[in-house]
C-alpha cells in the first residue's frame, strides 16, 4: 500500500523551533563523521543471529541459597504473568507454571544426581555398573546415576555432579564439551579410563598431557585415572615335569581414586551442589520465559519498524534540505520510540522519547552509518535510470535504512531496560545504545538487507508511492 504522510507529523517535522534546537548539535556531528570505509559492510546490522548453536550459560557467581532460588522463581512468575497477558491464546502458562512448581520442590530434594558423560566406547556403561555395585550400596545419601553422551550439551545436564570419561588424549569435541561444562560452572570430575591399554612408559606422558590441557579449568584433584575393565594378563606356571601351564587372569577394576574423590565431594559439597543445580534450573527457566516473551514482542515490533522506516523515507524524500531531513528523522524516531515502548510495556513521555531519538541520531552520525548508507546507495543509483530523483532516493532509502537500524537497536534496548531499577543513573543510556549499535555492526557484516531495502525503495519510487510528497 502507498505510504501516507500524516499531516500533523509532516508539520511537526518541519517545525522551526525544534530545528533551531537541533541545529548546533547536528552541525557539530556532521563535522565529526568517521570515514565510511571503516564501517564497510554495516548492512549486516539487521539480522541478529537467532540460530546460534546452543551453549551452556553460566549461573551467577553469588553463592546459592534457598532465598535466591525463591527470588528467581518469583521473578519468573512475574514475567510469566506478563506473557500470559500478552499471549493468552498460546497456552504457555500452565506448562511453565508446572516447571516453576517443580523447581520449587527441588529445594527439599535430598537425592544426589550423578551424570556419567563421555563419547561412545570410553567405558561409561562399565563404570556405571561398578558404581552401582561398589559405591551406591555404601553411599551416605540416596543417589541416581544418569548416562549421557558427550554431545548432550544442547541443554545443561540436570545433574549435581558430572563424571566426564575420556580414554587418553582429549579430542577437540571432548575439549569443547568440557569447556562448556566449565563455563556453566557445572561441577565436574574428569576421569581417564582404560589407562591400562597404554604401555607403562606411555602412561605418565598421556597423564601429563591431560593435566596440562585441563588444569586451567579443573583442579588437579578432580582429574583421575582409572581402569574399569583392565586387560587380562597372561600368566605362566612351570610344572615339575617341565611343562608350562598358561592362562589369563583378569585384574580387578582400578577405580579406588574415583571412589575416594566421590566420597570427599559428597561429604563436603553435596548439599551445596544440589542447591546450585536448583538455582541454575531456576535461572534457566526465567531466561526461557523472558526469551519467549521477547520473541513475541519482537514479532509485533518488526511491522511497526517497517511502517516507520517507509514513513521516514517518504518524509525525507519530500524534504531535500539536509537539516530538515535530520529534523524529520528525529521526530519520526521519537514516535517510533513511543510505539515500541508500548509493545514492551514501558511508558515514556514525549520528552524522553525525543531524548532517545536524539541520542540515536547522534550515535548514527558518530559511528559513520549515515555517511556509509548515503554513499553506498548513491553508488548503486549510478547504474539506475531514476536519475531525476537520484538525490531524493538516496536520502529517502538511507532514512529507511537508518530508521530500521534505530528500531532494532530500540528492541534490544527495551529488552534490557528495567524502568523500575534503581540503577538507572542515565536516561537514555548513551553508552548502552552505542554498545548495541557497535555490536550489531560487528556481528552482521553483510550488505544483504541494505541491498534489499534499496530495491524495495526503487519499486516504491517507480510505483509513485511517494509521488504525493511534493518532489518533482
Amino acid at each position: 500500500m502507498p505510504t501516507r504522510l500524516p499531516q500533523p507529523l509532516l508539520v511537526a517535522a518541519l517545525a522551526l523551533p525544534l530545528l533551531m534546537l537541533l541545529q548546533d548539535q547536528a552541525g557539530h556531528l556532521f563535522t565529526s563523521l568517521l570515514p565510511w570505509g571503516l564501517l564497510l559492510g554495516v548492512g549486516w546490522l539487521f539480522f541478529p543471529g537467532w540460530n546460534r548453536r546452543a551453549t551452556l550459560s553460566a549461573p551467577p557467581s553469588t553463592p546459592p541459597s534457598p532465598e535466591k532460588v525463591k527470588q528467581t522463581l518469583a521473578a519468573t512468575t512475574k514475567v510469566l504473568q506478563q506473557l500470559e497477558a500478552e499471549m493468552p491464546a498460546a497456552g504457555l502458562g500452565e506448562p511453565l507454571r508446572q516447571k516453576v512448581d517443580q523447581i520449587d520442590g527441588e529445594l527439599s530434594r535430598q537425592e544426589f544426581r550423578l551424570a556419567i558423560m563421555g563419547a561412545k566406547g570410553v567405558g561409561k556403561t562399565s563404570l556405571i555398573h561398578l558404581l552401582q555395585t561398589q559405591w551406591l550400596p555404601q553411599c551416605a545419601r540416596p543417589c541416581t546415576l544418569l548416562e549421557l553422551p558427550a554431545t548432550a550439551l544442547a541443554n545443561p545436564p540436570l545433574a549435581d555432579l558430572v563424571i566426564f570419561v575420556v580414554q587418553g588424549d582429549i579430542t577437540e569435541s571432548e575439549y569443547g564439551s568440557l569447556t562448556a561444562l566449565h563455563t556453566a560452572q557445572q561441577r565436574t570430575l574428569v576421569v581417564w579410563n582404560k589407562q591400562d591399554q597404554y604401555l607403562p612408559t606411555e602412561q605418565p606422558l598421556i597423564w601429563q598431557q591431560l593435566v596440562s590441557r585441563l588444569q586451567d579449568r579443573f583442579p588437579t584433584a578432580d582429574l583421575l585415572a582409572i581402569a574399569t575393565t583392565p586387560q587380562p594378563l597372561q600368566v605362566q606356571r612351570h610344572q615339575a615335569d617341565g611343562s608350562v601351564q598358561t592362562w589369563l587372569e583378569h585384574p580387578a577394576p582400578q577405580i579406588t581414586p574415583l571412589l575416594d574423590r566421590l566420597g570427599q565431594v559428597l561429604a563436603q559439597e553435596g548439599d551445596h551442589l544440589i542447591l546450585q543445580q536448583t538455582l541454575s534450573q531456576a535461572i534457566r527457566l526465567e531466561a526461557e520465559v523472558r526469551t519467549t516473551l521477547n520473541q513475541n514482542r519482537r514479532e509485533r515490533a518488526l511491522p511497526i519498524i517497517e511502517r516507520y522506516q517507509w514513513l521516514a523515507a517518504a518524509t525525507t524524500f519530500a524534504n531535500p534540505i539536509p537539516s530538515l531531513d535530520l529534523l524529520a528523522a528525529t521526530v519520526i524516531t521519537a514516535r517510533l520510540v513511543m510505539d515500541l515502548a508500548k509493545v514492551y510495556q514501558q511508558e515514556f513521555s514525549l520528552r524522553q522519547a525525543q531524548a532517545i531519538a536524539t541520542t540515536l541520531g547522534s550515535l548514527l552520525l558518530k559511528l559513520g552509518l549515515v555517511e556509509f548508507s548515503t554513499q553506498t546507495i548513491a553508488g548503486w543509483l549510478k547504474s539506475n535510470s531514476l536519475t531525476f530523483v537520484a538525490g531524493g532516493a538516496v536520502q529517502g532509502i538511507s532514512a529507511a535504512y537508518l530508521t530500521h537500524l534505530a528500531g532494532l537497536s530500540l528492541i534490544e534496548y527495551f529488552q534490557n531496560h528495567d524502568p523500575t531499577s534503581q540503577d538507572q543513573v542515565e536516561f537514555p543510556s548513551t553508552a548502552q545504545l552505542q554498545r548495541i549499535l557497535t555490536r550489531l555492526f560487528q556481528e552482521h557484516q553483510r550488505l544483504d538487507f541494505l541491498k534489499t531495502l534499496f530495491q524495495q525503495g526503487l519499486v516504491r519510487l517507480r510505483g509513485t508511492e511517494w509521488a504525493g510528497t511534493g518532489r518533482s
